[in-house]
C-alpha cells in the first residue's frame, strides 16, 4: 500500500493517464462491477492512493502495461545517471580550475565568480521560475535543462507532456535543484579531499582601490557570530593583492576557510532550501493532476460506491454509498454550455454528482451581458476544477473558447462532452475537442466523455 506521504512517481500519473483513456472503450455497466471489485480490495484511505492501486491492477491485464516495470527501472537509471554526472562535473570543474591556476595562485575573484556568484544567480532564478509556476504564470525559459531530455527519452508521448506540463516543469525544476546541489557538494569534495588546496596562494587584482575588506565581511556576516574566526582580515587582504613583480605572503588558511563557508552558505544552503520547496510543490502538483486526470472522478465514484441488486435476475449494479449529496465539493463549478444539460439529470452523471446545485451556470445562450456576469460569479467561485458540458456532436464554437479564457484564475478544467441519447461518440467527434482544448488559455484542459448511469 502507498504511503500518503510517499511522493509518486511520474510513471503513475502516465500509466493512470493512458489507461483511463483506454478504458472509455469500455460498457459503464462492466466499469462499475470491476472498478466496485478493485474499491473493495483497495487498503488506500486517499484518493491518490486509490487511483494509482487502480492503475496498478489495470496494468496487469494490459499488455502496454508489462512495460510499466521498464518505465519504473528507467527513471531511477536515468536520474541516478544524472546525479553522478552532477557530482562528478563539479568535481572535475573544481579540479580543472585549480589545476588551471598558473604558477599556483588562485584567483579569489574567479573563483567566488564561478562557484559562488554564478551558483546564487541560477538559485535567485530557480526561485523566480518556481514562484510564477506555483502560481500558474511561468516565465517563458530557455528548454536547456538536462533533466527534460531524460524525461523525453522515458515518456516519448508528446500529448501527456502537453496535457500535463504544469506537473513537469516543477518536476524539473526539482531535479534542476539537485543537479545544482550535487555540482556544488562535488566542487567542495574535490576542495576538502585535495591536500595540496593548503599549498595555493590566493590573490586578487584591481587598477582600483576597491573596499574588498567591506564586502568580505558583508558576505562572512552570516556566519561571522557562530564562527568568528573565519574571516579574511586586513592585513591578508593587502598582502595578497596581486601586482606585477610583487610578493605575495597573506594567509592562506584565512581565504581557504573563506571560500569553503561562501561555497557552502551561497551555492549550496540555497539549492538545498530549493530542493525542499520543489519537492513539496512538486507532491502537490502531481497529486492534484492524478486525482483531476480525465476519467479519474469517475473511477473514484464507482470505486466508493456499494452494489445493489435489481429485480432482474443475476444483475448487480452500483451506486454511490448513502445520500447523493454527502459528498459535494463547493470548490467545483459547472458550466451548462448552450443547453447540453437540458435533457440531463446531472446526478446521473458519475463525475458531476459532487458539484453543488447553486455552482452550476448556464450560459451560451443569453446576452453578451449576461455571459460577463456569469463569468464574474465563475471567477469570485474560485473553482479547483471546472467542468464545462457540452453537446459533443456539435462542432467546438469560437464563443466557447473566448468565454473560458475570461476566466481569470481558473487553473483546471474538464470538457464534459454528452451525446445524443441511446447513441454514442465517434472518434473524430472526440479528437475535434481534444484539437479545441489545446487553444484554450487555461493551464490543463482535460476532455473527458460522459455517459448515464441507470439510476434518477
Amino acid at each position: 500500500m502507498r504511503n500518503r506521504f510517499q511522493v509518486p512517481p511520474l510513471s503513475d500519473l502516465y500509466n493512470l493517464s493512458r489507461l483511463a483513456e483506454k478504458d472509455n472503450s469500455l460498457p459503464l455497466s462492466e466499469r462499475r462491477t470491476r472498478d466496485h471489485a478493485i474499491g473493495l480490495k483497495c487498503k488506500s484511505t486517499d484518493d491518490v492512493g486509490r487511483l494509482v492501486f487502480w492503475a496498478q491492477q489495470q496494468s496487469t491485464k494490459d499488455e502496454e502495461g508489462s512495460g510499466l516495470a521498464d518505465h519504473y527501472q528507467a527513471e531511477a537509471t536515468l536520474s541516478l545517471l544524472l546525479r553522478g554526472g552532477a557530482l562528478l562535473a563539479g568535481i572535475a570543474a573544481m579540479i580543472g580550475f585549480l589545476s588551471s591556476s598558473v604558477e599556483g595562485r588562485v584567483n579569489v575573484s574567479i573563483f567566488m565568480a564561478i562557484f559562488v556568484a554564478l551558483q546564487f544567480v541560477f538559485c535567485v532564478f530557480s526561485l523566480g521560475v518556481m514562484y510564477r509556476s506555483v502560481r500558474g504564470s511561468p516565465p517563458v525559459v530557455l528548454p536547456t535543462n538536462p533533466a527534460k531530455y531524460m524525461l523525453f527519452r522515458i515518456f516519448p508521448d508528446k500529448k501527456f507532456f502537453r496535457e500535463f506540463w504544469s506537473v513537469v516543469r516543477i518536476l524539473l525544476l526539482r531535479y534542476s535543484q539537485e543537479i545544482g546541489a550535487l555540482f556544488t557538494i562535488g566542487a567542495l569534495v574535490a576542495v576538502l579531499s585535495n591536500p595540496g588546496f593548503k599549498d595555493f596562494d590566493y590573490v586578487w587584482e584591481s587598477d582600483y582601490d576597491i573596499p574588498l575588506k567591506g564586502i568580505v565581511d558583508a558576505l562572512a556576516a552570516p556566519w561571522s557570530w557562530i564562527y568568528p574566526g573565519i574571516e579574511v582580515s586586513t592585513k591578508t587582504i593587502a598582502e595578497s593583492r596581486y601586482r606585477p613583480n610583487s610578493t605575495i605572503s597573506g594567509d592562506n588558511s584565512e581565504w581557504r576557510a573563506f571560500l569553503i563557508m561562501a561555497m557552502f552558505l551561497y551555492a549550496l544552503l540555497p539549492r538545498l532550501l530549493l530542493w525542499v520547496l520543489s519537492r513539496h510543490y512538486y507532491s502537490r502538483a502531481l497529486c492534484s493532476a492524478i486525482v483531476w486526470c480525465p476519467g479519474a472522478q469517475g473511477i473514484l465514484m464507482r470505486m466508493k460506491a456499494t452494489v445493489v441488486s435489481t429485480q432482474a435476475v443475476g444483475e448487480k449494479l452500483t451506486q454511490p454509498s448513502g445520500s447523493a449529496f454527502e459528498n459535494l465539493d463547493k470548490k467545483l463549478v459547472l458550466v451548462d454550455w448552450a443547453g447540453a444539460l437540458d435533457s440531463v439529470n446531472t446526478l446521473c452523471l458519475d463525475e458531476l454528482k459532487s458539484v453543488p446545485a447553486e455552482n452550476v451556470v448556464s450560459v451560451g445562450l443569453g446576452s453578451l451581458v449576461s455571459e460577463k456576469i456569469s463569468a464574474m460569479r465563475i471567477i469570485d467561485l474560485a473553482p479547483s476544477m471546472l467542468f464545462v458540458a457540452v453537446k459533443a456532436w456539435e462542432p467546438p464554437m469560437a464563443d466557447l473558447r473566448d468565454f473560458l479564457s475570461e476566466l481569470e484564475g481558473v487553473k483546471r478544467c474538464t470538457l464534459c462532452l454528452l451525446s445524443l441519447p441511446g447513441k454514442s461518440l465517434n472518434d473524430s467527434n472526440i479528437d475535434d475537442w481534444k484539437v479545441f482544448s489545446r487553444k484554450i488559455d487555461i493551464d490543463l484542459v482535460n476532455v473527458t466523455e460522459l455517459e448515464s448511469s441507470r439510476f434518477n
